[in-house]
């Protein structure tokens, strides 16, 4: 860890406070730090993964969208094996 100084919007502080549920101003900024991480990582994934055509109608892409199994949890962790974790 380090310790620095930073001069912080108090507005936007509060707000991010407000969302990410913190409490204080340590807690807000590591939480905004490990959201922006988790979504850089999301989107890693996503070009990882590439574009792909599926040949469904409209119809059966909404029955799989309803049918589909949830994400495991455990899945979601292994998101920091990605390359750059």
């Amino acid at each position: 860890m380090r310790r620095t100084t930073v001069v912080i919007d108090e507005e936007l502080l509060d707000e991010a406070r407000r969302f990410l549920g913190t409490k204080g101003v340590r807690d807000t900024i590591e939480a905004g730090l490990r959201e922006a991480v988790r979504r850089g990582r999301l989107a890693e994934l996503r070009r990882s993964l590439g574009n792909f055509d599926l040949d469904l109608t409209a119809e059966e892409l909404a029955r799989l969208r309803h049918t589909a199994p949830s994400v495991s949890p455990h899945v979601v962790g292994n998101l920091e094996a990605l390359p750059g974790s």
